[in-house]
């Protein structure tokens, strides 16, 4: 019998619109994994109750099944057309069926068939999302952290991967003001405080931070609302397109507290913006410290502002600028799929040993 190319990927958010125009993070890691599985020789078939990642998904030639009438949940309501999918979907025996959320397990189990149902981890701090046995994690580092605390998982290692939407490039610029940007929410869990905190100890720097994202939380606001009146700091609410805005950037800036693999970060590489960020898995394996960016400890403010203003010298930060667009090359769709097809076989393989979905 002739092995199935299927790979089933289920995204199981409700949305209707996106207020940004290009999704958050999850929805771009699951549209570039599309990617990653087509150039992995595979058919990837997209499961989605979310309006716009199915309408990009489908922009990109790739199969999907929209339904309203399902969501992350586990007891989803499903109509009969996605009923029907899914009985087409068993039949052709996929090789594997990959979830980006949290409680989709019995789509997968119950009506997809005997394939290895693997979650892809998105939070940096697992939940305990207790029916899946095959998870999928973007670090080593983090996969040694959840094996350590649930050693009954079996974990593969494939990072988040990239294509670049655009040909959007950050240009060396003579302007005497550093741009400094910041791309997501605002709460604590983001290092909003952080960021503040730094941008208010750079008095001796000639500088311009760019925000674009959630308004600002209101603990945030008093800080916020000092560095605009000092004419230092605009928020540019949600954008359309996330690369034309980065590539007016000098540096971008990540002081969250928790990250699993930001899509920011590889958004900024591929225009050929360095990025500052905390020193978590994630932004530790994309950002090579002193090459291509800057890595701090988790609230260390003072490190934060000083790397700042290493950075507004051009004579160093121009050379990092070439070395974020030459290594976002590790990240295209192109560059993952050997990593992604070797974990796909690995977990069909503990499937067979072990009959655990």
């Amino acid at each position: 019998m002739k092995e199935s190319k299927r790979i089933v990927v289920i995204y199981g958010a409700k949305e209707e619109n996106w207020v940004g125009g290009e999704g958050g993070g999850i929805h771009k890691a699951v549209i570039n994994q599309l990617h990653v599985i087509r150039a992995c020789g595979w058919k990837p078939f997209l499961l989605t109750a979310s309006a716009p990642c199915a309408r990009e998904a489908q922009g990109h030639g790739y199969e999907v099944h929209h339904s309203l009438y399902w969501h992350n949940g586990l007891r989803p309501q499903l109509s009969l057309e996605c009923l029907s999918v899914m009985r087409r979907l068993r039949r052709e025996s996929p090789l594997a069926i990959v979830h980006h959320s949290g409680r989709t397990w019995p789509l997968g189990r119950t009506l997809l068939g005997r394939a290895p149902n693997i979650e892809v981890l998105h939070k940096e701090k697992p939940r305990p999302y207790r029916f899946f046995r095959h998870w999928m994690v973007f670090t080593e580092g983090f996969r040694d952290e959840v094996s350590r605390i649930m050693p009954d998982k079996i974990i593969s290692v494939v990072p988040n991967a990239y294509r670049k939407r655009s040909d959007c490039r950050s240009q060396p610029s003579g302007n005497a003001t550093l741009q400094i940007g910041y791309v997501g929410r605002t709460g604590y869990g983001k290092g909003i405080d952080i960021l503040f905190d730094a941008m208010h100890r750079l008095q001796d720097v000639d500088f311009r931070l760019h925000m674009c994202g959630d308004p600002i939380d209101a603990e945030f606001r008093p800080a916020a609302e000092a560095l605009e009146s000092r004419g230092r700091l605009v928020h540019h609410g949600w954008i359309g397109r996330i690369e034309p805005f980065l590539a007016e950037l000098d540096i971008l800036i990540l002081p969250s507290r928790s990250e699993a693999f930001p899509m920011t970060i590889l958004e900024s590489l591929a225009v050929g913006v360095p990025v500052i960020a905390s020193r978590l898995n994630g932004p530790s394996v994309m950002i090579q410290h002193g090459i291509n960016g800057l890595l701090f400890e988790v609230g260390d403010v003072e490190a934060l502002a000083k790397h700042i203003r290493s950075l507004a010298d051009p004579a160093r930060r121009l050379p990092m600028a070439k070395a974020a667009l030459e290594s976002s090359r590790r990240f295209t769709p192109e560059a993952v799929a050997p990593q992604f097809a070797e974990a796909i076989e690995f977990h069909r393989r503990r499937f067979r040993e072990t009959g655990l979905s």
